[in-house]
């Protein structure tokens, strides 16, 4: 079961319950735009036969208004591209440290898995993307 929306900080690794086996978090990644300094990274969860890959993101020293923020997870299926997602964005403000992790990817099979995506942030004007580094590899 995906525990969606915004979740503590606290929780961001633990987003994912059930069945899932392993997981797999990709290194942070830092910058700012319009004043305020982001965190990003991408994470791949497994099963025997499955994987969902998710993208999390979170500002770090004000709160941001609905829409302000987006993510599109990926996932990598023996190191090529296989799934896509599209960009959902925050409906209502996040809190400083608060996470915005849409809907991800899901996709079956025994492969070797990773997760990467995209995050936006608004610049006052339009969105800048920002990508995630890739998670280690997480078998199913």
């Amino acid at each position: 079961m995906l525990v969606s929306g915004i979740v503590g900080c606290g929780l961001a690794l633990g987003f994912m319950t059930g069945a899932w086996a392993g997981q797999a978090l990709s290194d942070y990644g830092y910058y700012s735009d319009n004043g305020v300094d982001y965190r990003n990274h991408a994470a791949i969860n497994t099963s025997s036969s499955s994987a969902y890959s998710v993208v999390l993101v979170s500002p770090r020293n004000k709160s941001v208004a609905g829409g302000w923020v987006g993510a599109m997870p990926q996932i990598y299926r023996n190191g090529a591209l296989w799934c896509t997602g599209t960009y959902t964005y925050n409906s209502a403000a996040l809190a400083v440290n608060a996470v915005h992790n849409p809907t991800g990817c899901h996709s079956t099979g025994v492969a070797s898995w990773q997760a990467k995506g995209v995050t936006k942030s608004w610049n006052g004007s339009a969105y800048n993307a920002w990508w995630t580094s890739i998670s280690p590899a997480q078998n199913s």
